[in-house]
């Protein structure tokens, strides 16, 4: 971290999970990729099938991603360029929420066809499970990537300040109560 105060921005990261989390909250959603593999389209919602890959992530990056790359790089891996990370990341949404898990699916992916894994792997050596390839950035190029427009930062900085006022303030949102119940 750059900053003690980068660091203690990411103390906000419980609360988010918990608050993605409740979008799952009111339905019964699978909890394993097996699961997903076998329900009925549609098979989850993507928040909650980016909980069950995170849960999964060794097996997800060994069954889809080439060049030691894993499912956590997508979100943290800056040498590898936003845009062929995004493309990764849709294709497996696509992938485990929408497809029928065929060759054909894997080929006709709308984020890019599969490709073929090493030869001495049997299942991706003769279905296309790898996501696509990714694109990967020198140091020259990686310094360019997502670089901050100056309206950018001052927006930035103008929410954070924000954020602190209401932090600051009792009209801060109370979060706690009652668990919500699956009302069906």
């Amino acid at each position: 971290y750059k900053s003690q105060r980068d660091y203690k921005s990411l103390q906000d990261a419980p609360r988010l999970k918990s608050i993605l989390k409740g979008a799952s909250e009111d339905h019964d959603h699978p909890r394993a990729i097996p699961t997903i593999k076998h329900a009925a389209i549609p098979r989850t919602n993507a928040v909650n099938l980016i909980f069950v890959i995170s849960q999964y992530a060794p097996k997800v990056s060994e069954q889809h991603f080439i060049d030691k790359v894993d499912f956590f790089d997508l979100a943290i891996r800056s040498t590898i360029s936003s845009k062929s990370r995004a493309r990764a990341f849709l294709w497996l949404m696509w992938w485990y929420l929408e497809s029928d898990f065929s060759k054909d699916a894997a080929e006709r992916n709308p984020f890019g066809p599969g490709q073929y894994g090493p030869a001495d792997d049997p299942i991706t050596a003769e279905n296309p499970l790898k996501c696509p390839p990714f694109d990967f950035l020198s140091p020259e190029q990686e310094a360019l990537e997502n670089v901050d427009t100056l309206d950018e930062k001052n927006f930035g900085e103008i929410k954070r300040k924000e954020r602190i006022a209401i932090l600051a303030s009792d009209m801060a949102p109370v979060v706690t109560g009652p668990k919500r119940t699956n009302k069906k």
